[in-house]
């Protein structure tokens, strides 16, 4: 089979709905998590489904689980190629998490969990290059790295994707120890945490916000801009204050970092 040499930017081209899009493949997103009030006709438990800046489309997700307000965090930045897959939500947050995790069925072979963006190409024909689990990142379970993120990274190398991880949301200290566990380039941290307004102030997961910031960025600038000090839509600030100075040293995260 002759090799295929590609030259600039690859731009995927949906042509199904009312308008035909156009976005760069380094721009689609890799979300899941859960929605158990979701029309299971169309978002069927570990599938991958793919959503094209629809929010007639997705608001099939229903209104409860962590997938809805990941969605509407993408599309405040950008109309962005979203691949969904929804696991089921467990009886506690472990069993949630071994599901986000999920595996080889068995029985049948399917991918669950992380693994189904494996399936994304066959299915929906795009992978996604921007993986994101909201809620699902920051944990660290017994002192130990984050097991979410650590199934994602042999997936994010075979898609030659990033992982946009959510810190724990704590403290400086508590960013720098989850970070210490992660020294893949394909890791992406973001912390802390960030406020949405929606009748009422909530705190709530980045990664959405910053996966679709960089598809905004992507589609805009091109994919070697940095999405760094760029305007992220939809929120009113961090969940606490972050102290910066442009060369500045003086920071927390700076003496925490050298102790």
């Amino acid at each position: 089979m002759a090799e295929q040499f590609l030259h600039g930017v690859e731009v995927a081209e949906i042509s199904s709905g009312p308008r035909t899009i156009r976005t760069t493949k380094s721009s689609v997103i890799g979300l899941i998590g859960t929605a158990p009030d979701a029309d299971n006709t169309v978002f069927p438990l570990n599938k991958p489904v793919l959503i094209v800046g629809s929010r007639r489309e997705a608001a099939k997700l229903g209104a409860t689980g962590t997938l809805p307000m990941a969605i509407n965090g993408i599309f405040d930045q950008i109309g962005a190629m979203v691949i969904v897959v929804r696991v089921e939500e467990g009886e506690d947050e472990a069993e949630t998490i071994a599901n986000i995790i999920g595996g080889v069925d068995a029985q049948t072979g399917d991918y669950k969990g992380v693994q189904a963006f494996l399936s994304a190409e066959s299915i929906v024909h795009s992978a996604p290059r921007i993986l994101i689990a909201p809620g699902f990142t920051h944990q660290r379970p017994n002192n130990q790295a984050n097991p979410v993120i650590s199934s994602m990274l042999a997936i994010a190398d075979r898609l030659r994707a990033v992982i946009i991880a959510d810190g724990p949301n704590t403290n400086d200290q508590d960013a720098i120890t989850w970070r210490k566990d992660f020294g893949h380039a394909r890791v992406y941290v973001v912390n802390p945490w960030v406020k949405i307004f929606t009748g009422h102030e909530e705190v709530v997961p980045p990664s959405p916000y910053v996966a679709g910031l960089i598809a905004r960025s992507d589609n805009e600038n091109g994919f070697w801009w940095s999405p760094s000090n760029q305007e992220i839509y939809g929120i009113v600030g961090t969940a606490r204050p972050v102290d910066f100075t442009l060369g500045g040293y003086q920071l927390p995260s700076k003496f925490s970092e050298r102790k």
